[in-house]
């Protein structure tokens, strides 16, 4: 189930514009079928030349019963014209209540572990090389710079490089399609979108059966709109059909300022 991560990664990613003045808020709700299974909130806050971005995550109802986590993370970097710089990543979870905590300091290169417990030779997951983490960013800031590349090009960026100081993986946005959500009773957002289909390719540090629970039917998707004029392009939807279900994520929730959004 660490895929939850990966889904996050998925669903909180949310910028479009090079500056916004406020901090804006999002909050998600995520069910499999009918059933509500995880939620999550993330901040942004940036500056013409930086960027801070927060998410808090968890399971909820049946999925907290079946798979109790939650997750926090925060990323702190530069934005130089659209070009994004990690400088600090650090998250931490707790799941079946199991904890993780892992702290990242950007370097020249590649990212240095600053911090990680427990260590990596004492959990599931294959200790991941250093050499194959070369020019690899962190799961906030490969979200930053996602949207940064939809805003301005209206375009998929194709592969990013990532690694959350466990994990490495390439992941691939691909197929952008522009087309109209209908709004409902499960998020305040309808009107014109735009999706990318996602892909992972596994390269180190994955629990050996994760493929096996995590495989889906077809590409997961990623939609993003403008809830409000003013404010950048953000996620307002994600689908993935796994073997057990499909989950489907939306945006209920959104503060930025005197701006609120929240559901009917």
């Amino acid at each position: 189930m660490q895929r939850f991560n990966w889904v996050l990664v998925g669903v909180f990613i949310f910028l479009s514009k090079p500056v916004f003045a406020d901090r804006i808020q999002l909050s998600y709700e995520g069910f499999l079928g009918p059933l509500f299974v995880i939620s999550g909130v993330a901040e942004l806050n940036l500056s013409a030349i930086s960027y801070e971005v927060k998410t808090t995550s968890k399971t909820e109802g049946f999925g907290a019963w079946f798979f109790p986590w939650r997750n926090e993370a925060v990323s702190v970097g530069r934005n130089i014209n659209g070009e994004i710089h990690p400088k600090n990543f650090h998250m931490k979870s707790k799941w079946n209540d199991r904890e993780r905590d892992v702290e990242l300091q950007s370097g020249n290169l590649y990212p240095e572990i600053k911090k990680i417990t427990p260590l990596a030779t004492m959990v599931e997951n294959t200790p991941v090389k250093t050499d194959l983490t070369s020019k690899t960013i962190d799961p906030l800031s490969m979200a930053v710079k996602l949207m940064i590349t939809m805003g301005r090009a209206e375009r998929c960026p194709d592969k990013i490089r990532v690694f959350d100081g466990r994990r490495h993986c390439d992941l691939r946005f691909s197929e952008e399609i522009g087309k109209a959500l209908v709004k409902n009773s499960s998020t305040i957002f309808g009107g014109s979108a735009r999706s990318c289909a996602m892909s992972i390719k596994r390269i180190a540090g994955f629990w050996k059966e994760s493929e096996i629970i995590t495989k889906t039917k077809g590409l997961p998707r990623i939609w993003l709109g403008r809830p409000v004029k003013e404010l950048p392009m953000v996620p307002v939807k994600f689908e993935a059909n796994y073997r057990f279900g499909v989950i489907r994520i939306h945006l209920t929730a959104l503060k930025a300022g005197s701006i609120i959004r929240t559901l009917d």
